[in-house]
């Protein structure tokens, strides 16, 4: 299923997180990301924010509704 053969200019469609779970009920969602530091989390790549605006509306209206928002920092392999 290549689009490519059919779109010469394909749009991702904004994805409000990496993984998405249920637990006893509950969703659950989660944003990932790599970084070079354990200690700390980025909050801006250079003027970009590390976790986008559509994202944390997503986890804000996904917690409203009694579900649960989290993201993941990992180490960046070198």
């Amino acid at each position: 299923n290549d689009i490519n053969r059919f779109v010469k200019i394909a749009i991702a469609e904004k994805q409000p997180a990496d993984f998405f779970s249920v637990y006893r009920g509950r969703p659950i969602m989660v944003e990932a990301k790599t970084s070079r530091n354990l200690s700390s989390f980025p909050l801006y790549y250079a003027n970009t924010p590390s976790i986008a605006k559509h994202q944390i509306e997503a986890g804000l209206k996904l917690e409203r509704a009694g579900g649960c928002f989290s993201h993941l920092n990992t180490k960046r392999r070198v």
